[in-house]
């Protein structure tokens, strides 16, 4: 496709969007509005992180709705957001919003209005709601225009008891000064003006410019056809997009026919944005042949005379240079995509992966034995073994041998793969850890679906991330501008900011997959613009770094922040399951940003340990340094541990109120520093008597007794034959849980010397004889705690729960097998 010129794409625009600002009554004469008066908009705020649907009534976000205000909080080298709701009761033929400076309070700096961005919110119609969360049919907002833009195109109008958001992202230097910065957005509409304050409250903690995560998001897929304008340079535009998102490229030629001049040209090319530390990653392409493999069939796999080619250029690239490309280099090879779902043949898998690895070794023992063996060159010979070779599949035992040709040194599972701790270890001793969505999955797992309420099920995806190790993303699409009507592909669209959500990308069961960004051309811009979903991806990677600084922090100071940083997300999600509200997720990134400044300042405080005893309290540890007074909850802590240069203090807070926090303060530098952490509602305490009676067996060729023995439940299973060890649990606490429940656990200790593999499984009313796995795990010796979390479930659509079940073992034979169930436990949230 040849380069379409902006002005045929204006003229394309202009056509399709202008709208009239007056009506014609039928007689010849036009009636001009009547022009408006202040009762007759409202101006609300409400957080960034809230969708709010154009068509719903004002009244049904009372609970959100705040005063006309923008008020947030940020670190330096970040962008974060605000959000506006304009609801009129009349019709609306003109708006405009324009942001001034912003000015530090007591000095002179300035957020300048030139890095804060005002977006007018454009909205997509779900008619089917495929993630069944109880989120309602409606307009989404989701497409971000600037204001500017809008006002030039004539959309700026707002019909009568409809909302409109204007979304401002605000954007901090790393050298910003830190303090409150306040000014005004001015709201225009013509008839009068409304004038709403602006607060920005910038910490004193950097975001790193260096993006740490990884990640391959295509880009390739349909771009031209929402842009009308197929050049590298418009390709260009949509790497460059994604770097500034904090995300990285798969490939950064457009067209690429894999000969010498476009394997040195994707070299230079990638070497552009490589250098920008804010581009983690770009991938190596490949070029597909067919070839034979030792079981006799000849399948498609990546050339390896091709991959040599690429790999020596970049190596050369890297010398010329002095820098380092090869470390910042993946490989995902989609010719063997979803091998298990897509059930490709194993050997095709087994033949990539020895093309790989083969390639891989004889070009870094080439680097190292070619010339003068310098400390760079060996080190780039390094690199190219740790390449990351990504393979879109959960675990897969028969590619796990490192000294193996086969061997896949990172398998990138689906993200519901890894909802259980036991199911990420598997994936522990290989290079590097990561994960994928393509359409799939659906709530309550996060996803990149535009029907959620709030884009909290995203922004969580980086603090998960974070807290369970995974360096780097897969995504399909972020640009398949294409919609299916009657099961076909439509590739050209008057308005891609518009129409149904549901038709949005390849299928049409997963509303917006596939599209992040947006056309510009369609406004006559020459880039793209994002999407509410893009900025919570940003606004979740930039927490990434955040919590990865705060865990190099304690290291510094000999401790570990890992258990913290899963307490805290607790609060956010259950394994990979999203559980917060919008306002427990900005309580937890508050609690975030006060535990990173604690640790930044000179008295050093660091939360060293929040352990939930299983007995209705959470104990803490908390290190400050010397000649600092620390409070809790009010009072000031003495008789700690010595350790260093400073003191250890031990805290334990019992869980007894419908609603418990804990707070720690201190002054340093003159200032006040605090914690605040949320840990939920009251825990019930449920004794081994009191459940003794719920334990039944499931089946008559199952031997079972549970009798009370020393204040534990001794449940005795006898061996099985062709039959698994399962019994069912009951209890009138299991059967009163609701929404208003965070978890259940329950305090099991395994005397035996070996581990028992225990998978938890539930029943609901509404889902009679269909099992659905929570918890699956293995009892280790000694005292072992099993949560099944309950804040996920949609009970409206499963009711109550009518049992749980407990299967030990994972086989059909076993041996006879005693477990103790001392007590359980119900948290409320």
């Amino acid at each position: 496709m040849k380069k379409i010129l902006k002005s045929a794409i204006t003229l394309l625009s202009l056509v399709a969007f202008t709208l009239p600002t007056a009506c014609n009554t039928g007689n010849g004469a036009v009636e001009q509005p009547q022009p408006l008066t202040e009762t007759d908009i409202s101006v609300w705020g409400c957080p960034a992180t809230e969708k709010i649907l154009a068509d719903m009534s004002k009244e049904n976000y009372a609970d959100i709705a705040t005063d006309a205000k923008i008020d947030i909080f940020m670190a330096k080298g970040e962008y974060e957001s605000g959000q506006l709701i304009i609801s009129p009761s009349e019709d609306v033929s003109y708006y405009d919003a324009r942001i001034s400076d912003l000015t530090l309070q007591g000095g002179t700096a300035k957020i300048a209005k030139e890095d804060i961005a005002v977006y007018a919110e454009k909205y997509l119609n779900v008619g089917v709601n495929y993630n069944n969360n109880g989120a309602p049919l409606g307009d989404y907002p989701d497409g971000l225009v600037p204001v500017s833009s809008i006002v030039e195109y004539k959309q700026n109008t707002i019909e009568a008891n409809t909302n409109q958001g204007i979304y401002v992202t605000f954007e901090t230097a790393l050298d910003q000064a830190a303090g409150v910065y306040t000014g005004n957005l001015i709201l225009d509409f013509k008839d009068f003006t409304k004038t709403v304050p602006v607060s920005v409250r910038v910490y004193d903690l950097e975001v790193s410019e260096k993006v740490r995560s990884k990640s391959v998001f295509l880009s390739h897929w349909a771009y031209e056809h929402g842009e009308l304008n197929s050049t590298q340079e418009m390709y260009d535009t949509y790497t460059q997009a994604l770097i500034d998102y904090r995300l990285a490229p798969s490939k950064v030629l457009f067209e690429n026919n894999h000969n010498e001049d476009s394997i040195r040209r994707y070299v230079e090319k990638s070497y552009e944005f490589l250098i920008n530390p804010r581009c983690s990653n770009v991938s190596i392409p490949y070029k597909e042949i067919t070839k034979k493999h030792t079981d006799g069939n000849n399948y498609v796999c990546m050339d390896p005379t091709t991959l040599e080619a690429y790999l020596y250029a970049f190596v050369e690239k890297s010398i010329q240079e002095n820098f380092n490309l090869i470390e910042k280099l993946v490989f995902y090879n989609a010719t063997i995509d979803e091998a298990k779902i897509m059930g490709r043949p194993e050997g095709q898998v087994a033949l990539n992966n020895t093309v790989w690895n083969q390639t891989i070794k004889k070009v870094a023992a080439a680097i190292e034995s070619d010339g003068e063996p310098t400390e760079f060159k060996m080190e780039l010979a390094e690199s190219i073994r740790n390449i990351p070779y990504i393979v879109t599949t959960d675990y897969w035992e028969t590619f796990a041998d490192p000294n193996s040709d086969t061997y896949a040194n990172v398998f990138c599972p689906m993200t519901d793969y890894l909802n259980s701790a036991a199911s990420r270890a598997e994936y522990d001793n290989l290079l590097e850890k990561w994960w994928y969505t393509c359409n799939l999955p659906y709530y309550p797992q996060s996803n990149y679906h535009i029907d959620f309420t709030s884009t909290v099920p995203i922004r969580a995806m980086g603090w998960e991330q974070a807290d369970y190790g995974y360096v780097g993303t897969l995504y399909w699409a972020v640009n398949y501008y294409a919609n299916t009507v009657n099961g076909d592909r439509k590739f050209f669209d008057e308005d891609y900011y518009g129409g149904s959500a549901n038709k949005m990308q390849y299928g049409n069961s997963a509303a917006g997959d596939g599209r992040l960004f947006y056309p510009g051309g369609q406004y006559g811009l020459d880039h793209p613009l994002p999407s509410l979903r893009l900025e919570a991806i940003r606004d979740g990677l930039e927490e990434y770094e955040l919590i990865l600084s705060l865990k190099e922090k304690y290291q510094q100071f000999g401790f570990s922040a890992d258990s913290l940083i899963s307490t805290l997300g607790e609060t956010i999600y259950s394994g990979t399951q999203v559980t917060a509200t919008v306002d427990e997720f900005s309580r937890a990134r508050e609690t975030l940003f006060e535990l990173c400044s604690a640790a930044n300042s000179s008295a050093e405080m660091c939360i060293i340990e929040s352990k939930d005893d299983s007995n209705g309290s959470i104990d803490y540890k908390v290190y400050i340094n010397e000649g600092y007074a620390l409070t809790c909850d009010g009072k000031t802590l003495t008789g700690g541990e010595a350790h260093g240069n400073g003191v250890i203090y031990t805290v334990s807070k019992k869980l007894d109120q419908a609603s418990n926090t804990i707070s720690f303060a201190f002054t340093a530098d003159g200032k006040e520093y605090s914690y605040t952490q949320s840990l939920g509602g009251k825990v019930k305490l449920v004794t081994a008597e009191q459940i003794v009676g719920g334990f039944e067996r499931l089946s008559e060729k199952l031997e079972l007794n549970a009798s009370v023995v020393d204040s534990a439940v001794k449940v005795e299973v006898g061996a099985t034959e062709n039959a698994t060890q399962w019994f069912q649990f009951t209890h009138n606490e299991i059967s009163a849980l609701d929404g208003s429940m965070q978890k259940v656990s329950f305090v099991i200790r395994n005397d035996g010397e070996e581990e028992i593999p225990l998978t938890v499984s539930a029943e609901y009313s509404k889902a009679v004889g269909q099992l659905v796995s929570v918890a699956t795990l293995d009892l280790k010796q000694g005292v072992n705690v099993v949560t099944v979390y309950v804040d996920t479930v949609a009970w409206a659509k499963v009711g109550k729960i009518n049992r749980l079940l407990f299967k030990l073992g994972d086989t059909e034979n076993e041996n006879e097998k005693t477990v103790y169930f001392e007590k359980m436990l119900v948290y409320g949230k």
